[in-house]
């Protein structure tokens, strides 16, 4: 799938809001899917990221809450495929001890991101 123009929510570095822009899209990689999203939530993480209370690389899109459609899936992505409905929660490996132990927020790749361009 070609990359695609959509607007997004960005936290830019020591700002108190989040600005509506233009972002460019990769097609879905390995292992990635792309949602459109028909609803969105807006939590206390996502909060305290942009107040600077948690690190995390900006500018970034964040949010870890949301309902939509599949509408690409990348290569090695197993039982999802286009138009089927899903939910969507924070970032979690499932293997490390952290997520076998229960504690999926402390995931070690919770707060892996890739950079806007």
């Amino acid at each position: 799938m070609p990359s695609l123009t959509t607007r997004a929510a960005v936290a830019r570095t020591a700002e108190d809001t989040f600005h509506w822009e233009t972002v460019l899209l990769d097609g879905p990689g390995p292992g990635e899917v792309l949602v459109q999203l028909v609803a969105s939530g807006l939590c206390h993480t996502d909060l305290s990221v942009l107040a600077g209370r948690l690190p995390t690389p900006l500018p970034a899109v964040l949010g870890h809450e949301g309902a939509g459609i599949v509408q690409a899936i990348g290569p090695d992505v197993a039982g999802l495929t286009a138009g089927d409905r899903v939910l969507l929660t924070f970032n979690s490996c499932g293997h490390c001890l952290r997520c076998r132990t229960g504690a999926p927020t402390r995931c070690t790749t919770y707060l892996k991101s890739t950079p806007l361009r």
